[in-house]
């Protein structure tokens, strides 16, 4: 009997407080993002064509609405990936014996 009023409880508490997520993006950061539940753990996008790197931030709630936080770290583009990779690499030539 305890075990009834205990999952009727439980299933009252879930539709009073429906899961809440942050709407997927299409670009931003020149990142796609998912949508997401809103529980303020680290979410990755992903790179759009043309694009390198990591995509992060957080997806967190504000009384019942998901909101996307900012962007902690973005993708690049491959023209300016590709110009900083070799200009490094210009600036210490005796790493070039790596490439």
């Amino acid at each position: 009997m305890n075990s009834f009023f205990f999952n009727f409880k439980k299933q009252i508490q879930k539709h009073l407080n429906p899961a809440v997520y942050c709407p997927s993006i299409s670009n931003e950061g020149n990142a796609k993002w998912e949508r997401t539940f809103a529980n303020g753990e680290v979410i990755n996008g992903k790179c759009l064509n043309g694009f390198q790197g990591s995509a992060s931030r957080k997806c967190t709630q504000s009384d019942s609405i998901g909101h996307w936080d900012p962007i902690s770290t973005s993708c690049i583009g491959i023209c300016l990936f590709l110009f900083l990779f070799l200009f490094f690499f210009e600036m210490k030539p005796e790493l070039s014996e790596y490439l």
